[in-house]
């Protein structure tokens, strides 16, 4: 199956709310979409959400476009679409990290698989573990009131899962707004707290111990020191008794092997974007599982075209144990799906039809089209 031609383009999207992370605020979700096309008239599609822009993942749409336009486009055509280990290897060895726009085109990959023998992307990751998926829902606002009521009104819709941005306060203010938030939902709700670097150990160890005193109980902490200080995520995971988890500072199979060398991380969180795609992140994933760490699906505010990607990962892969952090459509006014996501009783229930199960609604990208 031969690729003849690929193209990206971008897309922004507006918010409900603006999402907040220790270092950034974003208003509306920026998306480049990846478009590959084969001789036998099939097309897969892939994004990379870069709503964060170079914060995380490093990239913009910008540098996104031109990396696939201008430079993967004429390394790929006439490649086999199903050699997909030989597509990651030469896009590694043309571009240093770019991850999410190395995923993008992985996720195309796949999505023309899957079409060219009408089986669904997960088939080709290990099959169907799971059917549905958990959902966590993220608090991000600030304002402790406005995310109870926000919290409230999932919850009669069947959410259990809460994920709380902090960092982007300081640690007197977060944790009298954590215990308002626990307070107002009771015990029974899965609280977790993501502090997206915000933090030193220094800071870091005293204000999780004062968060555990005060019976918050979160599920885990996630990634409360910059990326780079894996000691210093040993530390706090030594100091504590909260799971610590490892986002921002996961990357690569090496960090992986970093983290577990220093014992920086109960748990790791895999999105595919920060990995480069599907055949990365199963790396990584099974590192963890080598090492007994279970992992965590996160994202990064993608469209349901991407959500879609990051759904099959997790529900073929058993060692994603939590529910996980795919509610990008949701939190836009708009999706460019014309079969929406299925969000039904708070799980991501996973496409069984061809590919990442994903038919694109060109009305909207032509509108959303930046």
């Amino acid at each position: 199956m031969k690729i003849t031609d690929i193209n990206a383009f971008a897309i922004a999207l507006p918010l409900h709310r603006t999402h907040k992370i220790a270092s950034f605020t974003i208003e509306h979700g920026y998306f480049v979409i990846v478009q590959v096309d084969t001789e036998e008239g099939l097309t897969g599609y892939g994004e990379a959400s870069l709503s964060i822009g170079p914060v995380f993942p490093e990239e913009t749409y910008f540098s996104s476009l031109h990396m696939v336009n201008d430079y993967f486009r004429h390394h790929l055509i006439g490649k086999d679409a199903f050699n997909v280990e030989e597509i990651v290897r030469l896009m590694d060895r043309l571009a240093t990290r770019n991850f999410a726009t190395k995923a993008a085109v992985e996720f195309a990959l796949f999505d023309l698989m899957g079409k060219a023998v009408g089986r669904p992307v997960t088939d080709f990751l290990g099959g169907r573990f799971r059917p549905t998926i958990p959902l966590s829902w993220s608090l991000a606002s600030g304002d402790p009131a406005a995310e109870v009521q926000e919290a409230e009104k999932m919850m009669a819709l069947g959410h259990r899962i809460f994920k709380i941005k902090a960092g982007f306060l300081t640690p007197t203010q977060d944790v009298p707004r954590l215990i308002t938030i626990r307070r107002a939902l009771g015990d029974d709700v899965d609280i977790r707290i993501d502090v997206n670097q915000g933090w030193t150990p220094d800071v870091a160890i005293p204000t999780i111990k004062r968060i555990e005193d005060a019976g918050i109980n979160p599920t885990f902490i996630e990634q409360p020191v910059t990326a780079a200080d894996f000691n210093g995520m040993g530390r706090i995971a030594r100091a504590v008794d909260t799971p610590i988890m490892a986002d921002e500072g996961l990357f690569t199979m090496q960090d992986a092997l970093r983290l577990i060398e220093v014992g920086g991380a109960d748990i790791f969180a895999i999105k595919l974007a920060k990995h480069g795609g599907f055949l990365r992140a199963k790396q990584i994933a099974a590192l963890a599982e080598a090492a007994n760490i279970p992992c965590y699906v996160g994202g990064n505010l993608e469209t349901g075209l991407a959500t879609l990607a990051y759904a099959h990962f997790a529900a073929s892969t058993s060692i994603v144990r939590y529910g996980c952090e795919l509610f990008g459509p949701m939190l836009f006014k708009d999706d460019i799906l014309v079969n929406p996501v299925d969000y039904t009783g708070a799980e991501v229930h996973v496409p069984t039809g061809p590919g990442l199960g994903a038919e694109l609604d060109q009305g909207k990208l032509d509108k959303y089209r930046i």
